[in-house]
Parts: structure tokens; C-alpha cells; sequence
């Protein structure tokens, strides 16, 4: 059912009288065809706010218990009727990502990078919200999120690594590094968005905070890197962007890490290889002795 609204006072009330159709309200006057453009569904107005808070009830019940099927159902439900909402806004995109599986790790990365800036804009046009603390919860989340990808994938490079069916290529190792990046990106756009706001002053200890965590999450995964320049790179670039606010930062020594790598791994062979010889050699012995008690 279509009705009419009245530019002037909103009234619904409008009759046709000969050529114009008259708001019965204000007393306003339209032609037919202003009178078209002014054609509006019509709504019906609910008061929805006990079923959000129900929802909302739900939605956090679900999240505080890891229950992130249904946190995402119930928020994606409050998106619908509020979709001002920030924290439906982020939580049906993290409760969705939470879960991926191990392919949809750089995907749901790029998705929890993209949706950072209209959050924030949420964050900050809400009148009831604490700003910061809602970032902080933000910031948390995303800090958990980038460090389990990274975790996840080191953990299936590892096992392809030391496998004896599976040669780590190249593209082994390049596939491992875009999911390590990636999840670090979390972290880094986050840093960038709040750099990026009008409010930035405010948000410093925040933006440093994100910053280092993602410059962190690369040098603690880099020490297998095959190409190792592109973690290099990155690093010094959130280091610089870190020593603008925090002149006294020391950037991690990403070669002093290598270096260590590669001794443990030198050690490691010389460690198997005295294992194998003293076997060998106990192997030896007990097939001399063996030998004696035969003769004799």
C-alpha cells in the first residue's frame, strides 16, 4: 500500500481537491506530478527495542562462551534492525573469520582488514558508546584473531617441513608467508585506520599498540622464511611509522634471529649426526662382542 507524506509537516493526511492534492495538516498544496514524486511505501512503525535487547542478550551469551555459530546468527539478526550497530557490525564479521577453515585463512583476513574503517566510523558516530574502550575490544580481538592464523599456519608449514613425503618449494614457503602477512595486516590496517582519523591524538597508545603487534607477529614467523627481504621490508616500514610517536623503538633484529635459526639448524644435524655415529659404533661393539662369544 502506497501513501502520500507531506514535505512540510510529514502528515499522511492529504485528499485531491480538483487539480492539487491538498495536506490536510499544514494546508500545503501539490501538483499531480510533484504528488507522484512524494508516492512513499508505507511503514508501519514497531518498537523493535525489547527484541534487541533479547538479541543482544543472545548474541554476547553466545560470544562469551565461544559459541561463535550462533553469536554470528543473533548479530547478524541485530545488523538487520540496527545496522548502526558497531558491535553487530564487527562481531558477525569476527565470529564468521573466528572459524575458517585453514583455506580461508588470507580471505577472511582481507575481510577483517576491509571492514575496519566502517567500524570505527560506527564507533565514533555513536553517542552511547565509550569510544576508546570499544576500540580496545576491537583492538583485543584482532590481536587473538592475527596471532591464531599465524599460529595455524606455521603449524601446517611444519608439518609439511618435516614431513619426508612433502619437498618445502618455494611456493610452499611463499604460501606460508602470504597467510603470515596477512594476519600481521590485520593488526597494521587497524593501526592505519586509527592513524588515519581525525581523533588520532587520542587513539596514539592504541595505534603504537597494533603497530608493534603486527611487527612482532612478522619476526617471531620469519625465521623459516625462505626469501626473507619482504619480512625485512615490512618490518622497518611499521618500525619507522612506530619511532614517529615512540622515537626510542629498537626494531627486532630480524638477521640476528636467521643467524640464530641457522646455527639451531647446523647444531640439530651435529646433534643427529653424533646420535647416528654413536649408534653405529654401539651397533659395532655388540656385533664384536657377538662375534668373540661365537669363536669361542
Amino acid at each position: 500500500m502506497k501513501a502520500l507524506k507531506c514535505e512540510m509537516c510529514n502528515s499522511s493526511d492529504i485528499v485531491k481537491d480538483g487539480d492539487f492534492f491538498v495536506c490536510q495538516s499544514c494546508g500545503t498544496k501539490y501538483t499531480v506530478e510533484v504528488a507522484k514524486k512524494l508516492m512513499v511505501e508505507g511503514v508501519v512503525k514497531i518498537d523493535n527495542s525489547k527484541e534487541l535487547e533479547n538479541l543482544y542478550i543472545l548474541a554476547r551469551r553466545a560470544k562469551d562462551t565461544d559459541d561463535y555459530e550462533k553469536a554470528k546468527q543473533y548479530y547478524n539478526s541485530i545488523l538487520e534492525k540496527d545496522p548502526l550497530s558497531w558491535e553487530a557490525a564487527f562481531y558477525s564479521v569476527y565470529s564468521y573469520a573466528i572459524n575458517c577453515t585453514y583455506d580461508e585463512i588470507i580471505n577472511c583476513s582481507y575481510t577483517l582488514q576491509n571492514c575496519q574503517k566502517t567500524i570505527l566510523e560506527l564507533i565514533e558516530k555513536s553517542e552511547d558508546t565509550d569510544t576508546i574502550s570499544a576500540i580496545k575490544e576491537i583492538c583485543h580481538r584482532l590481536k587473538d584473531i592475527a596471532n591464531l592464523y599465524a599460529t595455524i599456519s606455521r603449524s601446517k608449514f611444519d608439518t609439511l617441513r618435516t614431513s619426508k613425503i612433502t619437498v618445502v618449494t618455494k611456493d610452499v614457503s611463499g604460501d606460508y608467508y602470504r597467510r603470515v602477512n596477512e594476519s600481521a595486516y590485520i593488526l597494521f590496517v587497524l593501526g592505519d585506520t586509527l592513524n588515519n582519523s581525525q581523533y588520532k591524538i587520542k587513539y596514539k597508545k592504541l595505534i603504537i599498540s597494533m603497530w608493534k603487534s603486527g611487527v612482532y607477529l612478522l619476526y617471531k614467523h620469519a625465521d623459516v622464511m625462505y626469501n626473507r627481504e619482504p619480512f625485512t621490508e615490512e618490518i622497518k616500514e611499521y618500525s619507522d611509522k612506530i619511532r614517529i610517536y615512540q622515537s626510542d623503538y629498537v626494531e627486532p633484529n630480524v638477521d640476528l634471529l636467521w643467524r640464530s635459526y641457522d646455527k639451531a639448524k647446523k647444531l640439530n644435524k651435529i646433534v643427529w649426526i653424533a646420535i647416528i655415529d654413536n649408534s653405529i659404533r654401539s651397533n659395532i661393539c655388540n656385533s664384536n662382542a657377538n662375534n668373540i662369544w661365537q669363536v669361542r
